[in-house]
């Protein structure tokens, strides 16, 4: 910056000089040396400080600006980063449960009918509820306590294992819902779960496999293990009882019915129920082998057993076999003709 001084006006200066320098400082006051013509020029910007201006200030204002916008698209990347890991494991936390869900609604369906399963896991209240047309199967092995009498209870176990693991794989092929297990007894029943015009036909078809089965196992001295059946069809109460170790239970006037007819049978004997020979004779294109009983073995607890009998079934031919066929083949080719006319498939596979 130019700095002018006035010099004091004394015996070394002359009033002419005094009188230069005045009209001089005059015209530097109307024309400053930094003029707002000379800033426009060269687009400067002053400053209120100092008066005068930088040529790098717009530079650095530009600089400053560049520099918050990167830091703000870091931070919004950041964000973006923490929200995706945040959403990825909410979703494989929302996967997690849904597969626990659904391993624990599967253990629930081991021991009750699906509907029944998936409502309790919600919590809801499960009501008793009729079913009419329930066809139900009893059985038990013949002469168990004698066989109990003589073996360890290990070769019992072993043995009832061996069988009840079998004919949990067949009340999948027919789908029959398992109702229990009480020592040598083994009670199914189809209707429940899923009703049809093929429940007694299943039930029936099952109860001949399991007789057949029962010739693959011995007991614990090399005898063929030896089952009686009784099958009926009728209307039943069913309910989940109790809130620990629950049970999905059948009750009613035909439950104990049937539970007759299992005893009335005979070693290797399938005994049915009037009720149930005539849905099992509704459709003639499945020929089931009937032979009828005397009227003196029906239960008496029978009321309507007038003029009726109890039956033995002896066996099943399907019609678009050959009879010389193994009565396993001609009971899958009968399920595969109901499952074409229910529109329904097979899920479990019956197994050797």
């Amino acid at each position: 910056m130019i700095s002018l001084r006035a010099r004091p006006v004394g015996p070394t200066s002359s009033p002419r000089d005094s009188r230069s320098r005045a009209r001089w400082c005059s015209a530097r006051s109307r024309t400053p040396f930094f003029s707002s013509a000379r800033r426009s020029s060269t687009g400067w910007r002053g400053s209120p400080a100092t008066g005068c201006s930088s040529p790098t200030s717009r530079w650095h204002d530009a600089t400053r600006e560049v520099i918050l916008v990167g830091e703000q698209a870091r931070a919004q990347n950041t964000i973006s980063l923490c929200m995706d890991k945040l959403k990825s494991s909410i979703e494989e936390a929302n996967a997690a449960v849904i597969k626990e869900r659904k391993k624990n609604v599967s253990l629930l369906q081991l021991i009750f009918p699906a509907e029944i399963a998936e409502r309790l896991w919600l919590g809801a209240q499960i009501d008793a509820k009729t079913y009419p047309e329930v066809t139900m199967l009893f059985s038990d092995i013949v002469g168990f306590t004698s066989i109990c009498s003589r073996a360890t209870p290990f070769m019992v176990i072993n043995m009832l294992e061996n069988l009840y693991k079998h004919f949990d794989e067949l009340c999948g092929f027919f789908d029959v819902y398992k109702v229990e297990t009480i020592g040598d007894a083994y009670c199914v029943a189809s209707g429940l779960h899923r009703a049809s015009m093929y429940d007694a036909h299943k039930v029936a078809w099952m109860a001949l496999r399991m007789i057949e089965t029962c010739t693959l196992y011995n007991t614990h001295d090399g005898q063929h293990i030896k089952m009686r059946i009784g099958i009926h069809t009728g209307t039943v109460l069913a309910g989940v009882v109790g809130r620990k170790m629950p049970r999905y239970c059948l009750f009613g006037h035909n439950v104990t019915i049937a539970n007759k007819f299992e005893s009335g049978s005979e070693a290797c004997k399938i005994n049915i129920s009037p009720t149930t020979r005539e849905w099992l004779v509704k459709n003639p294109d499945y020929c089931f082998q009937l032979d009828a009983r005397d009227a003196a073995c029906m239960p008496k607890e029978f009321t309507e057993s007038h003029g009726l009998t109890c039956y033995f079934l002896e066996g099943y031919k399907h019609p678009t076999l050959s009879s010389e066929c193994p009565l396993k083949e001609h009971i899958e080719e009968a399920m595969k003709q109901t499952l074409l006319d229910t529109n329904e498939s097979i899920t479990v596979e019956v197994t050797q």
